[in-house]
């Protein structure tokens, strides 16, 4: 009796361990833009303006999350290079380039970043946008004013 007991509960202790190292994998590759400092907002439901945002995180979200922005100061750095040395730190081709609006868009597709969406007829999973003062960094892109 007492060797069913303890097979019962080291069965639970294995199934709990491996619960949680799936959903610590899983937190793990949620936040892409995890290097970034700044203002974040997480894309829930949906990879388009449609989506649900929120700035933090609750473990029930994890599943949830569809892309993710953060919105840096560019005090004391120069912003097309910035841009550029960003992508670069992902391993990002730069696609095309936008201006609009005293702003410089930079759309980029990076292998590690995973799914993306399709503009223009390419595969875009990584958006910079910067602004005088203000860097904006978006996956798969900005849905967000900036």
């Amino acid at each position: 009796m007492a060797y069913k007991v303890k097979n019962c509960i080291c069965l639970f202790f294995a199934l709990a361990f491996c619960l949680l190292a799936c959903v610590g994998v899983r937190a793990y590759h949620t936040v892409r833009l995890s290097g970034l400092q700044g203002e974040r907002v997480f894309y829930l439901d949906s990879a388009s303006s449609q989506g649900f945002r929120k700035t933090e995180l609750s473990i029930l979200d994890i599943p949830r999350v569809k892309g993710e922005c953060v919105k840096m100061d560019l005090e004391g750095k120069e912003g097309g290079m910035y841009a550029l040395s960003l992508i670069s730190s992902f391993d990002g081709e730069v696609l095309f380039i936008e201006e609009a609006c005293g702003r410089t868009s930079y759309y980029a597709y990076a292998k590690g970043l995973g799914e993306g969406i399709w503009l223009y007829g390419k595969k875009v999973n990584l958006h910079v946008a910067v602004g005088e003062n203000t860097c904006v960094v978006g996956t798969p892109i900005i849905f967000d004013g900036f």
